[in-house]
């Protein structure tokens, strides 16, 4: 028989195990029906958005609206169906993704993902969800990253936890327009008027400012007047001067910092004349900022009918430049010169033969700017043999004039 003793600890017993029996219940129940992590698996901002990859902020004054997608996913539970994918996603934008304070400032309204979100194409339930949504950059923004704050449910943890993806961020980007440094360069200087560079063996030694720019290094191009790219340097020291050598037979722009050898010939050959005209560029490696030389032209080693003409004070520079040794053009007659090389406001332009006779007028007065054309004239015989050269002559001053180099004047 049991005693009341027994039958109390049977009754012990039996409340023990239904606590525990329970507590297995809840715990089984709480594993099927629980809430349970849904993974941020894909995060990028639209094409038309970037550029290299990164956002694009074409004008940094104003907002800068986009939109971006998310990829969420969630599996299958065991007894049938999903997990539960609710969490809420929001887009951030951070100084930088490692730094101590990144100072995250929200960009998009929350958006909170409920099961509604995850269908499939024909409206079924899914375990996959694709957002598209709406952001925008504020103003005077120009880097930084944009990043996905993550809220959702911790299956392990039990609760809502909040992420910042900084694994997966976006770079903002933004191209600083070039700035020009109108004094940068000092020489060949874009206050003076052009200067002529004497074939094939005079150097030109560019010179710049190097305490106006912050880079360490410099890139240094050659353009012709119609800014086409002939030849560039690159990662030069910016230590104020380079020396270009017109005279070398082939290219050097890499193994000498203070020289840049090249054949201006080959360049030449290329459709470069004689009165092509000239400029280098100077533009930082890490900035912004550039500048430009004045003008400037090649001249032949070719003589003059009368030395004694050339103007003194510029002994080493022809002023006035033949047409291309190539020809005189399609017939029409092309003189360009230096305007500061002679005291006028208006010139007269004459035309000589090879014995400097006098042969003809060409403009009894036109602007000292540079540059005439006349226009084919069946009087002016050309061809094989014939060979002349222009006389320009100061309208107010008529003792201030100058000859060009022979010219050859026949069709191209």
């Amino acid at each position: 028989m049991y005693t009341n003793q027994n039958m109390v600890n049977r009754m012990k017993d039996f409340i023990i195990n239904k606590k525990i029996y329970l507590v297995l219940l809840l715990i089984l129940a709480n594993f099927l029906v629980a809430k349970a992590d849904v993974q941020l698996s894909g995060f990028k901002v639209l094409p038309a958005y970037l550029v290299s990859g990164k956002l694009n902020v074409a004008n940094p004054n104003v907002v800068t609206p986009f939109k971006f997608q998310v990829s969420l996913s969630r599996q299958l539970l065991s007894t049938g169906g999903n997990e539960d994918g609710s969490c809420t996603i929001t887009l951030m934008y951070a100084v930088c993704n490692s730094c101590t304070d990144p100072s995250y400032q929200e960009i998009s309204t929350p958006r909170a993902v409920i099961e509604a979100d995850y269908k499939d194409n024909f409206g079924h339930p899914s375990g996959f969800s694709n957002l598209t949504l709406d952001a925008k950059l504020p103003a005077n923004i120009t880097k930084g990253v944009l990043i996905i704050k993550f809220t959702y449910y911790n299956s392990d943890q039990q609760k809502m936890l909040t992420e910042y993806m900084s694994n997966n961020s976006i770079g903002v980007y933004y191209n600083e327009p070039p700035v020009l440094v109108a004094d940068l360069v000092s020489y060949p200087s874009p206050n003076q008027f052009e200067i002529g560079v004497k074939l094939p063996n005079e150097d030109l030694e560019f010179k710049w400012n190097n305490s106006k720019l912050t880079s360490s290094l410099v890139n240094i191009a050659l353009y012709d007047a119609s800014s086409n790219l002939i030849v560039e340097k690159t990662n030069v020291p910016n230590n104020g001067s380079i020396i270009f050598d017109f005279s070398a037979v082939q290219i050097d722009n890499t193994n000498n910092n203070n020289r840049f050898t090249l054949n201006i010939f080959s360049a030449l050959m290329a459709g470069y004349g004689y009165n092509s005209k000239y400029y280098i560029r100077i533009k930082e490696v890490f900035g912004t900022k550039y500048g430009k030389s004045g003008l400037f032209c090649f001249v032949n080693d070719h003589p003059m009918l009368w030395q004694s003409d050339l103007p003194n004070a510029f002994p080493n520079a022809f002023w006035i430049f033949r047409p291309d040794s190539s020809g005189s053009g399609y017939g029409e007659l092309v003189v360009d010169w230096l305007v500061n090389r002679i005291n006028a406001s208006n010139v007269s332009i004459d035309l000589y033969d090879d014995q400097g006779n006098f042969f003809k007028r060409l403009a009894n007065s036109v602007p000292n700017n540079g540059h005439f054309i006349r226009p084919p004239d069946n009087t002016i015989p050309r061809g094989n043999p014939y060979f002349y050269q222009f006389k320009i002559t100061s309208v107010e001053n008529p003792s201030s004039f100058g000859y060009s180099e022979v010219f050859h004047h026949w069709f191209d």
